[in-house]
């Protein structure tokens, strides 16, 4: 192992034995890291204080390359800090969880996490931000939102489609036949569809008015995606 240190943002974060856990970064270079923190579960812990969603923290950490073991967390500081209130906001969360999921990363996804970061701390819906969040994700990774075929026949006219979006499949699908996926109303559909036409910037999210409810398509969006994290963490066991 290697010492490294490096600046970012802390991710996830999983329970590991008793005191221990196993904690997910993204440094200011697009680089996401996994490694095992001793004893940030314990009151007493000096690095579990700067262990906050949004915190900008510099790592301390001994690097393997070894598939067979894990890097060990040293030390971590806080840089700059934004308070408890911020930290446990809701789109912190989801954007730490789909950039923990994501195939691959790269700057851009740092710079990403700063963009929600702002919008947290100018106190944007938490709910539109995890939205936009999962938004953004399936339009870099999917590209393109599709109509899986559905395989009753009395769902084959698609006018009387009850759709949803499963993160699994990257497509709309009939909740007739996929009835674990939540059906979405028509200006959600709308919305997700006009991801293939236009660029994330073009749709000037924040600037626009939906009449969509924020929460109730986060929650719908956010139990698909559990779906997909559960059948991707499946395979990876396999």
């Amino acid at each position: 192992m290697s010492l490294v240190v490096t600046k970012g943002y802390l991710l996830a974060r999983y329970d590991y034995a008793i005191f221990d856990e196993v904690l997910v970064f993204l440094n200011q270079f697009g680089n996401r890291f996994t490694c095992l923190a001793l004893g940030t579960r314990k009151i007493t812990s000096k690095n579990a204080r700067a262990l906050l969603y949004g915190n900008y923290l510099e790592i301390e950490l001994f690097y393997t390359h070894s598939n067979e073991k894990m890097s060990k967390l040293k030390k971590v500081v806080a840089i700059n800090q934004i308070g408890f209130n911020y930290a446990s906001n809701l789109a912190l969360i989801t954007v730490g969880d789909v950039i923990s999921k994501l195939p691959n990363t790269n700057k851009m996804w740092f710079d990403f996490y700063q963009d929600i970061l702002v919008k947290v701390l100018m106190d944007y819906d938490k709910y539109q931000i995890s939205v936009y969040v999962y938004l953004v994700f399936i339009k870099v990774v999917f590209r393109n939102v599709k109509l899986q075929q559905c395989s009753k026949h009395l769902c084959q006219n698609r006018q009387e489609l009850k759709l949803g979006f499963s993160f699994y499949n990257s497509t709309l699908v009939c909740t007739e036949c996929s009835p674990q996926i939540k059906q979405l109303t028509s200006f959600e559909i709308q919305l997700l569809l006009t991801l293939n036409k236009f660029s994330l910037q073009d749709l000037d999210f924040f600037n626009k008015t939906y009449n969509i409810n924020w929460k109730s398509f986060y929650l719908k969006l956010h139990y698909s995606f559990n779906e997909y994290r559960k059948k991707i963490n499946q395979l990876y066991k396999k």
